[in-house]
C-alpha cells in the first residue's frame, strides 16, 4: 500500500471526538467560537488556528484540518478565507441562508464573514478545511500566478474580488484529477508531515488555487457576483478568437448591439474593444518572437495585422522595442 492509500484509509477511523459527536451531535463546547458583529446580529466566527496551522513570523497564514463528522457545525463564520474540498461522499451546508449540496471532488469557497452551517456528515463522508489569510493568498498565492494574457489577469483580478465579499464559490471539480492529486499530496503532509512541510504545503496550496482559477473561468458562478460580470464570456471568446474577430462579428454571436458591447466592455474592464483585442494580439506575438523561428511578417499576420507598419509601430509603443530586438533579447 503506498502512501496515498495510507493516508485514504486512515481519513476513515472514528477518532475519538467522533466517538462523542455520535451520542452527542449538537454538542459544541470544545469548538473555539469567539462572536462578530455580522449586520445587526452577533454571529459566532472562528479564529485562524488549529493543530496544523502555518506561520509567517507570528501571523497564522493556512491550515489544514479534517472537518469532524457526526456533528451538528453551528451557524459560523471565519476571519479567514475558507476552502472546503469533499474528499469523499457528500457535504450539506448552509451558506447565507441557502442550502448546498457539496458532492465528492468539489470545491467550496468562502469569503471572509460567510455566514454558513455544516450540516452532519456520515462516516464515508470526508470534508477537508482549508483556512487561509486573506492578505496571504491575494499576495502570496494569487500573486504568484503568471498572468500571460491580459483575459488571465481579469480572471485572477475578478476572482480576487469575489473573494473580499460575503459570498461564495462553489466549484464543481469532480472531473478535475489534477485538483484531487494536490489535495492528496497535501493530505500526504498533513497526516505524516515532514521538514518541509511548510513549503511543500505552500506551493501544493498554489498549484490547486491555480486549478481553481482555471475552473472558474469556466463556471457559471463568475456570472453572478463578479464585478466582471457578463463581460467574462466575451473576454473567453475574444481569446480564441482574437486574429479574425471584429466588434460587429462578436456582438453577433453574444446577441448585443455592437455599441452596448463596447460600452460594456469599456465600463466592467476599463478598455475598450479594440484595446483588449490589441492587447490579445501582442501577447500571441511576443510569446511566437520568443519561442518560434517564424519571420515578423509572419507573426504580424498570424495575430491578425495584415499591415505590417502598423504591427510594428503598435508592438514598439508597447514593448519599448522593436520586434527584432525583443526577439534577441529572449533568446
Amino acid at each position: 500500500m503506498d502512501q496515498a492509500e495510507h493516508t485514504g484509509e486512515r481519513l476513515f477511523e472514528i477518532t475519538s471526538r467522533e466517538r462523542g459527536y455520535l451520542t452527542d451531535p449538537e454538542n459544541f463546547e470544545d469548538l473555539p467560537f469567539r462572536y462578530r458583529k455580522i449586520g445587526d446580529r452577533s454571529v459566532p466566527f472562528i479564529p485562524l488556528k488549529g493543530t496544523f496551522v502555518f506561520h509567517s513570523g507570528t501571523t497564522p497564514v493556512f491550515s489544514i484540518k479534517r472537518h469532524s463528522r457526526f456533528q451538528k457545525f453551528p451557524e459560523h463564520c471565519h476571519d479567514g478565507i475558507e476552502l472546503n474540498y469533499l474528499y469523499a461522499g457528500s457535504c450539506h451546508q448552509i451558506v447565507n441562508g441557502r442550502d448546498i449540496e457539496l458532492r465528492e471532488g468539489q470545491t467550496l469557497l468562502l469569503s471572509s464573514n460567510t455566514v454558513h452551517t455544516i450540516l452532519p456528515l456520515g462516516e464515508r463522508d470526508i470534508l477537508f478545511n482549508i483556512n487561509i489569510n486573506p492578505e496571504f493568498l491575494i499576495s502570496q498565492v494569487l500573486g504568484r500566478l503568471h498572468c500571460n494574457t491580459i483575459v488571465n489577469q481579469l480572471f485572477v483580478e475578478s476572482l480576487k474580488t469575489s473573494l473580499t465579499v460575503d459570498d461564495f464559490l462553489l466549484f464543481t471539480s469532480q472531473n478535475n484529477r489534477k485538483l484531487r492529486t494536490y489535495m492528496e499530496y497535501m493530505l500526504d503532509e498533513w497526516e505524516s508531515p515532514t521538514p518541509m512541510a511548510r513549503d511543500i504545503t505552500e506551493s501544493l496550496l498554489v498549484l490547486l488555487i491555480s486549478e481553481l482559477v482555471l475552473e472558474y473561468r469556466q463556471e457559471d458562478v463568475f456570472k453572478g457576483g463578479s464585478p466582471v460580470g457578463a463581460a467574462l464570456p466575451i473576454l473567453s471568446y475574444l481569446e480564441e478568437h482574437y486574429a479574425s474577430c471584429t466588434l460587429d462579428e462578436t456582438a453577433r454571436v453574444f446577441h448585443l448591439n455592437p455599441t452596448y458591447l463596447s460600452n460594456l466592455l469599456k465600463d466592467k474592464i476599463g478598455l475598450s474593444y479594440r484595446e483588449i483585442v490589441q492587447h490579445l494580439r501582442l501577447d500571441v506575438a511576443e510569446r511566437l518572437l520568443a519561442t518560434t523561428d517564424l519571420t515578423v511578417t509572419e507573426i504580424a499576420r498570424q495575430v491578425g495585422y495584415e499591415n505590417v507598419t502598423f504591427f510594428y509601430r503598435i508592438f514598439e509603443r508597447r514593448c519599448g522595442c522593436k520586434p527584432a530586438e525583443y526577439r534577441r533579447r529572449h533568446e
